[in-house]
């Protein structure tokens, strides 16, 4: 029965220790919200929420384990993902456009 239990908890905590960024790597354009939310889990802040140039609502979200982890950030366009990847590197990509490509 410890044996279990062991295993158990070995089994959660290395479920839990996978990084984030091989997490992000199952994401793909298009996605809907939910979606993203099963992939990476709810623990994340809207940190951004506007309109671009095309009228569209665009909606962005801030993941981080902690302070000591990178944040990573996905970006939906009319509730679609358009964009993710780690804060620093998104900062060179200003314009988000329609993920369907219309």
């Amino acid at each position: 029965m410890k044996r279990l239990m062991s295993l158990t908890v070995l089994a959660l905590l290395l479920t839990a220790c996978s990084s984030f960024s091989s997490r992000m790597q199952d994401l793909s354009f298009g996605m809907t919200q939910d979606q993203v939310k099963s992939e990476l889990g709810s623990s994340y802040q809207v940190v951004a929420s506007s309109i671009n140039k095309d009228g569209k609502t665009v909606t962005g979200w801030r993941y981080q384990d902690s302070d000591k982890d990178p944040a990573y950030m996905v970006y939906f366009v009319d509730g679609k993902l358009a964009q993710w990847g780690e804060a620093n590197a998104l900062r060179s990509i200003p314009d988000l456009g329609d993920p369907t490509g219309k």
